[in-house]
């Protein structure tokens, strides 16, 4: 059996209202030789029926139910019977551009040495903003670099616009770490940027994101200490001492105070974490004034 190009990972849940539409907009791609994976991961809406259906009537079309677990369980559940050369993500609540598929063809053909292909993204904003925007790095060359570019533009995490090559995935047993909901995707793509050495990216749109109420949709999330620390030693192992590992720096910081706002952790607990996992026994001026502030807001 000859493998495709493309295995196209989607998981879906409580995405009636989306997903046939998500689904016709990767079947409408000029690129015809892909697997689509669809996860329905334990909807209780009509999901599981809308993806049965669509998949009677193509056999590329591959769909897997399981009981909840999160986006990360999901995409590894579809890691495992992937079978495509390249791996690509896609949200159930999005859409493909016509050449989504067919610009990381071309660019593959003519750069056969990159292990990871990025496209520019179209965002769409839902929440009544009149406006679109786009957003991509031109860039051939060492994943370092393109892991700084991509962190300045805010899309290093970004599934949907990435090819990764499946040998890489596997040989390498990358997957999503389940324990985390809320920027597991960044860790993903971190591990796998520290395991390559070629990679290519363009603007050339290929995805259309619709952009959600992050302050919603991840309320219950964005104080995750073990995913700050897990991002902020990814970080210093791929880039060492740049803007984006101290970014991380801080918000390993906020993620232990807020461990010490809400949990059992001390200070000194803390502290002893902190030392740990950045080997700094001592702070810059510039932390200690950050602590400062966020223990007076602590008191208040």
């Amino acid at each position: 059996m000859t493998s495709p190009r493309y295995s196209i990972i989607i998981p879906a849940y409580n995405a009636e209202s989306s997903i046939e539409q998500c689904v016709d907009t990767i079947l409408n791609q000029e690129e015809t030789d892909f697997e689509m994976i669809i996860v329905d991961d334990g909807s209780t809406d009509n999901t599981l029926h809308c993806i049965t259906s669509v998949a009677k009537e193509d056999d590329r079309i591959k769909v897997i139910h399981q009981n909840n677990g999160g986006p990360s369980s999901a995409r590894n559940k579809a890691l495992e019977c992937a079978i495509g050369e390249w791996i690509v993500f896609c949200d159930a609540d999005d859409q493909v551009g016509d050449n989504w598929l067919n610009n990381y063809t071309e660019i593959i053909k003519c750069n056969p040495e990159s292990e990871l292909v990025v496209l520019g993204i179209n965002y769409i904003f839902n929440s009544g903003e009149n406006r679109d925007r786009q957003v991509g790095v031109d860039y051939v060359g060492d994943p370092t670099e393109l892991a700084l570019l991509l962190s300045q533009k805010k899309i290093l995490g970004y599934l949907w616009c990435k090819a990764f090559r499946n040998d890489v995935i596997t040989r390498h047993n990358i997957r999503f770490n389940k324990l985390f909901r809320f920027r597991e995707d960044d860790i993903f793509v971190m591990e796998y940027l520290n395991r390559i050495s070629h990679v290519f990216s363009t603007t050339r749109v290929g995805y259309n994101y619709h952009v959600p109420d992050f302050l919603e949709k991840y309320r219950e999330h964005t104080s995750s200490f073990e995913l700050n620390k897990e991002y902020y030693c990814l970080s210093k192992k791929l880039t060492g001492s740049s803007h984006m590992t101290e970014e991380a720096h801080i918000s390993l910081l906020q993620s232990l105070y807020w461990n010490i706002k809400t949990s059992s952790m001390t200070v000194m607990d803390a502290r002893n974490a902190y030392v740990q996992i950045t080997g700094r026994e001592r702070f810059k001026f510039k932390y200690i004034l950050f602590i400062i502030r966020l223990f007076v807001n602590y008191l208040k």
